[in-house]
């Protein structure tokens, strides 16, 4: 068996999706002959926990280090709380953090791990004898341990980008400086790297034109779906018609157009108000869900899960009538949800509402799913009636096609993984 080193900050028991990328190569690996050995952080002060995703990586060593970034270091001034606790931090207080970050940091607050991990993977390469790196970002700064280790080793290594780096979702720019400076550090990363593997097919080839890369050296692995986190007996159907909203509230993905639309859909047909329900499945880190759906009228209408474990949220989807996909106007063309995958492996109907980025166009190509934009409120009303109308004859109907959505299985995505880290290795 070869040995692959990972670095990756987000790593079980943390939670959401970038944390279950990794999980799930980490899990899978073993099939295709490599041993993970991952390098990450201690517990931090973070909102979202999922102790479930540890069974998937029980069989990788796992080197956990300190850090002096300010989540690490929230985590131990707050007398090691547990985790659950800091999601009564209240969004502006994460936001006036991050934004804080954002203007000390390049290209992020992470950087201040990068010397613990640096420690830790040089101890691992020398009593391990690994034959290959991979780093993961966000946060990009493990890209920059990953450049130090390829140069003091020798080792080929892979830079496995979740997001964009400069310009990217996610990326926090306040000033032309932090944006030349992140240019600066992405052009260095990519061309050192002996692979780029990339999440989506729009940004490889955005990496490939602006860094002029041969395509050889870029790959797409994109999210996916593992079939061992979804109930083998999907919950049976109830008598309220469930639409589903499973992953975070946020700018990137805002529910206001949805909301408008399910009060002006109740105006018009008030006979419906006790027989929908809109299940929110994940954080609201705008903080203010509640009270719009409350303003609206629609606070009997509306169930806030909160943040719960991968398999649970699976189920919740599994179990829904209607599954929701809002996308923000600003959202970049190559943006791909990690919920995209699970959506369609569960069958289930689509609500899209947003811009057509490739996430949308793969819930067109492989599912039923119906598109508008944000301003398209009274047809996203309708849209919904034609939901609930279809829910009468035929409730909770699956249909998907596993076989043709075997190109998204987290064992074939790891295979390809695999396979590029033979060729450089």
């Amino acid at each position: 068996m070869k040995k692959l080193l990972i670095l990756a900050y987000y790593f079980p028991p943390l939670g959401m999706g970038g944390t279950q990328r990794i999980a799930k190569f980490v899990k899978f690996l073993p099939e295709f002959g490599w041993t993970p050995h991952v390098v990450t952080v201690k517990e931090v002060a973070y909102y979202a926990e999922d102790r479930s995703l540890l069974e998937d990586v029980k069989g990788a060593r796992v080197r956990r280090t300190g850090s002096l970034d300010p989540a690490r270091v929230l985590e131990r001034l707050r007398g090691r709380r547990k985790l659950a606790e800091t999601k009564h931090l209240l969004p502006s207080q994460r936001g006036l953090l991050s934004r804080l970050a954002a203007w000390l940091f390049v290209p992020d607050a992470k950087v201040l791990w990068q010397p613990f991990a640096l420690a830790a993977a040089r101890r691992v390469i020398k009593t391990e004898g690994v034959d290959c790196l991979l780093t993961t970002g966000p946060p990009h700064s493990a890209h920059l341990t990953g450049g130090l280790l390829k140069r003091l080793t020798g080792l080929p290594w892979v830079a496995d980008f979740r997001d964009g780096w400069a310009g990217g979702n996610f990326q926090s720019e306040p000033t032309r400086l932090h944006g030349f400076l992140n240019q600066a550090l992405e052009r260095r990363v990519v061309r050192q790297a002996d692979r780029i593997v990339a999440v989506s097919p729009g940004l490889a080839q955005r990496l490939q034109h602006r860094r002029r890369l041969p395509a050889s050296r870029v790959r797409v692995v994109t999210n996916g779906f593992d079939p061992d986190d979804f109930p083998a007996s999907p919950k049976a159907a109830g008598p309220r018609f469930t639409l589903a909203y499973c992953g975070t509230v946020s700018a990137i993905a805002p529910l206001d157009s949805l909301l408008s639309a399910l009060a002006s859909l109740l105006a018009s047909r008030p006979e419906l108000r006790d027989k929908m329900t809109l299940r929110i499945v994940g954080l609201d880190l705008t903080g203010a869900l509640v009270s719009k759906a409350r303003a609206l009228g629609l606070a009997e209408l509306v169930q806030v899960a909160g943040y719960v474990e991968h398999r649970a949220a699976v189920r919740e989807l599994a179990a829904a009538d209607l599954l929701l996909y809002p996308v923000a106007e600003w959202a970049s063309a190559d943006f791909i949800p990690g919920k995209t995958f699970e959506y369609l492996a569960s069958g289930k109907p689509v609500l899209a509402i947003g811009p057509r980025v490739e996430g949308v166009e793969l819930l067109q190509q492989f599912a039923s799913a119906s598109v508008f934009s944000h301003g398209q409120v009274e047809e996203i009303a309708e849209a919904i009636w034609r939901f609930y109308s279809a829910f009468q004859t035929q409730p909770r109907s699956a249909d998907a096609d596993l076989a043709r959505l075997s190109a998204f299985d987290r064992r074939t995505l790891t295979a390809s993984l695999a396979e590029l880290l033979d060729e450089i290795s």
